[in-house]
């Protein structure tokens, strides 16, 4: 997606969307998008679906613009539940993020309750592999932009691998290396040190405009600015490194993506 003056705002924590209009209505063109709230007022699909031991299953749409929490702690009761598909909202097919292995699935209710944060639904990676996968691996070849609402909530993994490409090291986005913020493209790695506070919600941005120049922005701040044009197959796996290594996997909470 270009960016944009909803964008420009957005990336440094002026605003956080909402409001009767879907963002997507008025910034078009994603490559792929989720959320827990609806994007697209031309948006039919449901946000997410869940199980609670991997056999049942349950799609959850929307109340409204927002995750329909009501059919979703109904379906859970007084147990878990966990997201075995994100639907992708931009239009675009074969782009739903899924998990097939229950035990991979990251989890949205704990204990009959919707994980919420600032009053709104988000997924929990817990930092036990538990991740998913696009059926196919997305490619950034000019200027882009990815947004992601996140809340990293632990780095007692050494690493943890926010995207990842399918079955290479080579390119992926490690949200911290303790508090470091990493983005490897094509084997090159640009490092942003002591970036992130660690259980602070926030946007997390990452844009590469017409010069090439790369520049990530989180808690409102502008941050290192790189400059790299090759190629970058990043968007595959959300949560975890090609391997689905236990010490790569990510302590975070995600409510949105955007690319």
């Amino acid at each position: 997606m270009k960016q944009s003056t909803y964008f420009y705002l957005l990336r440094r924590g002026v605003i956080g969307g909402g409001g009767s209009k879907g963002l997507l209505d008025t910034y078009t063109g994603a490559a792929a998008a989720y959320s827990l709230r609806k994007l697209s007022s031309d948006y039919s699909g449901n946000a997410i679906t869940v199980t609670t031991d991997g056999v049942d299953s349950q799609d959850i749409g929307f109340s409204g613009n927002d995750l329909d929490t009501a059919a979703l702690e109904s379906f859970a009761g007084s147990g878990d539940a966990y997201v075995s598909t994100w639907y992708d909202q931009s239009g675009n097919t074969g782009r739903n993020f899924t998990q097939g292995t229950f035990a991979n699935m990251p989890k949205i209710v704990s204990s009959g309750s919707t994980i919420t944060q600032n009053n709104k639904p988000i997924v929990e990676f817990d930092g036990s592999t538990r991740y998913m996968d696009l059926a196919a691996q997305q490619t950034f070849t000019d200027e882009f932009f990815m947004t992601f609402a996140i809340r990293p909530t632990s780095n007692a993994n050494a690493y943890g691998v926010l995207l990842n490409n399918q079955g290479s090291a080579n390119d992926r986005i490690r949200v911290y290396q303790n508090r470091d913020t990493h983005i490897r493209i094509d084997g090159t790695t640009y490092t942003q040190s002591l970036g992130w506070d660690i259980g602070t919600y926030t946007n997390y941005t990452i844009e590469r405009g017409s010069t090439d120049d790369i520049k990530q922005y989180f808690y409102g701040t502008e941050h290192t600015t790189d400059n790299d044009a090759t190629a970058w197959p990043v968007l595959f796996r959300v949560g975890g490194n090609q391997s689905a290594a236990s010490t790569q996997s990510l302590h975070a909470q995600v409510s949105e993506m955007i690319f």
